[in-house]
């Protein structure tokens, strides 16, 4: 467990917020790209966010929170406050970018995107990569990923995966994000239309 504040927050939509965590610099925050924390804010059960970023030198993490009704999403979405502290858990979670000449491509439904986001960032110059992200609709895409070798489809359907098997990439390495009916169809999606198993990626 770390100790850490609330360093800022932007309101990205009318119920997502990104959030900025400064760790206590006493250690190093470790962690992967893909990976996830438990975050508990004073008076709330903790939960669990994906980190957004690629690690940092300054010790820093940005999550991405809906607000979903709970307690902890409704904390951080309405009453949080810069400066107020918020413990965070060692990193989770064994989805990670892996390093070889596969072309990559993320299938997102929601703030599903996030791990992406960290991968995107953290991945070397040039690597081809194409993000399939889902929204309910045009308005709902929140930020605007930009990397070198990266393409970007927007898809205003929560599960994007139809869409990606109409241009699929033969032989890459697909990873799945979001809610665990859109990640459960488009694994069954995409090894009906061929994909190797050990070709998809995704957090069970």
């Amino acid at each position: 467990m770390a100790n850490g504040y609330i360093l800022s927050f932007e309101d990205v939509t009318a119920d997502i917020r990104i959030i900025a965590i400064q760790i206590s610099k006493e250690k190093n925050y470790i962690f992967h790209a893909g990976q996830y924390a438990e975050i508990e804010v004073e008076g709330c059960e903790p939960r669990y966010f994906s980190i957004a970023n690629a690690p940092r030198s300054d010790n820093i993490i940005d999550i991405h929170v809906r607000n979903i009704g709970g307690d902890v999403s409704h904390a951080l979405c309405r009453d949080i406050k810069q400066g107020q502290g918020v413990t965070v858990s060692n990193a989770q979670g064994l989805l990670k970018f892996i390093e070889n000449d596969n072309a990559k491509v993320f299938l997102a439904g929601g703030t599903g995107v996030t791990p992406f986001l960290a991968m995107i960032e953290g991945a070397k110059p040039q690597t081809q990569m194409s993000l399939y992200w889902g929204m309910e609709t045009p308005r709902d895409f929140y930020v605007r990923p930009q990397q070198n070798g990266l393409s970007v489809i927007y898809c205003t359907d929560i599960y994007p995966v139809d869409a990606y098997i109409q241009n699929m990439i033969m032989g890459a390495d697909v990873y799945l994000s979001g809610p665990p009916a859109m990640v459960n169809d488009s694994r069954s999606k995409l090894l009906a239309a061929g994909v190797e198993p050990s070709n998809i990626l995704f957090d069970e």
